[in-house]
């Protein structure tokens, strides 16, 4: 299954079918149902995090002084990942904080 949805709502997926003795010519159709796991769970932009060779982080405010910004850089354990965005195991860290979410602005609503 893919991990994006297209813009026009589309999300390519690669199936076996039970019964391979059906030879299928272009234009059929095939009915079918798709299961997925219906957890919640919490993620950011991947433009959100600072990534290492095994670690990733978010940069969250510290202080703001004299129109001056202080980052602190905190530590995120993650889970699934996909092109635009990765799973946070431990979003305490960023609960009630602001950080950094692309370029110069500032984001919280963790």
């Amino acid at each position: 299954m893919g991990t994006s949805i297209n813009s026009d709502r589309t999300i390519k997926v690669h199936g076996h079918l039970e019964n391979e003795d059906v030879n299928f010519i272009t234009g059929m159709f095939v009915e079918a149902a798709i299961f997925v796991d219906s957890n919640k769970k919490i993620a950011m932009p991947k433009s959100a995090t600072l990534k290492n060779d095994t670690h990733y982080f978010a940069l969250v405010l510290k202080e703001e002084k004299n129109e001056t910004l202080y980052l602190e850089k905190v530590l995120l354990e993650v889970g699934t990942t996909n092109e635009d965005c990765i799973e946070i195991l431990n979003p305490e860290v960023l609960k009630n904080k602001s950080f950094i979410k692309k370029g110069i602005s500032l984001f919280s609503e963790i």
